[in-house]
């Protein structure tokens, strides 16, 4: 079912090696326990098989020991250094690279003080790591927290739009690149949307996911209506600023438990076309538990998604949160967050708690049964 290597473990490199590229500038910061170094060097922009990043960072991994000795430590699997990982956020294919961010403390294997890790590859099986890409900012939207998100290519700018978080409050906010994805630009009037529609009672308000049709933008916030079940609310607009809300994509029915259940909110929404049909992602969040992702595959009509069948997208009980990209080949591309199976004193005392999943390369395929498997992961021809 997963066919192929995502990641190898990346060798230390030595601050001594690091030190000796040409023409290149030192960023050191404390990660955690974890002190990282990056070097950002100007040949490396010309090696060849690196795709095409303006600024490339090489990155020491100062690990600690007992993290190189831990069994279950993956190795090909992607996970940072050390610390916490959870949802993938703000995949894309830019120029060559693969990006894949993700939800990240660096404050040790626990969640909280939520960022973005931000890690590269031109093969999807080597990854280089790179600086964080977002930090909560003091006094601001985000202050709380940098929750999930998206990326999209706005006239060619690199564009993030993510979950602010400042106290109980969650609404999206946008930050660009002028660097080809290295560093980000919060956008000063942060938040792009104050909060849920005035006349809808909702649960939840976050995960906004971005898609272009046309000359507009169109965005999916995940939520809830109580006592009528999860929903992806759907909102326009002409420059990834201003937004005008329009009405629930689809909202799923909480009581109902055939084919599946997905519960009364949902999580991590995303819409994109496979095939001849569309398909809805959503992730199933019930009194503050995640459960498991579903997809519906169906029609998208007028705006208005119109579900044809639904499934569990993988009942293997440690995979949620999944996101997608679609590639230069036009590939459709999806990963997921697997998380931990061990207590919580275990991830303490090994010091990283949660893993990333394999790609997997998404088909539609014929299917006649009640609840049928059309997401199909398939080898990635060539990789």
């Amino acid at each position: 079912m997963l066919p192929f290597l995502l990641s190898k473990t990346m060798l230390p490199i030595s601050c001594k090696e690091m030190s000796r590229v040409s023409r290149s500038r030192r960023i050191t910061q404390l990660d955690g326990d974890n002190l990282l170094c990056y070097t950002l060097s100007r040949e490396s922009e010309q090696q060849p098989n690196q795709g095409s990043l303006e600024k490339k960072a090489l990155m020491e991994q100062i690990v600690p020991e007992h993290l190189g000795r831990d069994p279950h430590r993956p190795r090909y699997h992607f996970l940072p250094p050390a610390n916490w990982l959870n949802d993938p956020n703000g995949l894309i294919h830019w120029k060559g690279q693969y990006h894949l961010f993700y939800q990240y403390n660096p404050n040790g294997p626990f969640w909280g003080t939520i960022h973005w890790g931000h890690a590269a590859s031109t093969d999807l099986v080597h990854w280089m790591h790179l600086p964080i890409a977002l930090a909560p900012t003091p006094e601001s939207a985000d202050e709380d927290g940098c929750w999930s998100g998206c990326a999209v290519d706005n006239q060619g700018i690199p564009t993030l739009i993510y979950t602010g978080k400042r106290g109980e409050e969650e609404f999206p906010c946008l930050a660009t690149s002028p660097d080809d994805l290295l560093t980000w630009q919060k956008y000063a009037a942060n938040p792009l949307i104050p909060g849920p529609p005035s006349d809808l009672q909702v649960v939840g308000f976050r995960d906004p996911s971005v898609w272009q049709e046309g000359d507009k933008w169109y965005q999916l916030i995940r939520s809830g209506i109580p006592e009528v079940g999860g929903t992806a609310l759907l909102y326009t607009s002409p420059d990834l600023i201003h937004w005008e809300y329009m009405h629930p994509l689809y909202t799923g029915d909480k009581n109902r438990t055939d084919p599946v259940w997905t519960g009364s909110m949902w999580e991590c929404p995303q819409l994109f076309p496979l095939g001849e049909k569309h398909v809805l992602l959503v992730s199933v969040w019930e009194h503050g538990r995640p459960y498991y992702a579903v997809y519906f595959v169906g029609s998208y009509v007028n705006h208005r998604f119109l579900p044809e069948t639904q499934c569990i997208v993988d009942g293997g009980g440690h995979f949620y949160a999944p996101q997608t990209l679609r590639d230069d080949q036009r590939r459709r591309l999806m990963w997921g967050w697997l998380w931990e199976g061990r207590s919580i004193a275990h991830q303490q005392a090994a010091g990283w708690a949660g893993v990333m999943s394999l790609p997997r390369l998404l088909r539609l395929s014929n299917f006649q049964a009640k609840c049928p498997p059309p997401l199909s992961p398939h080898p990635i021809p060539g990789e």
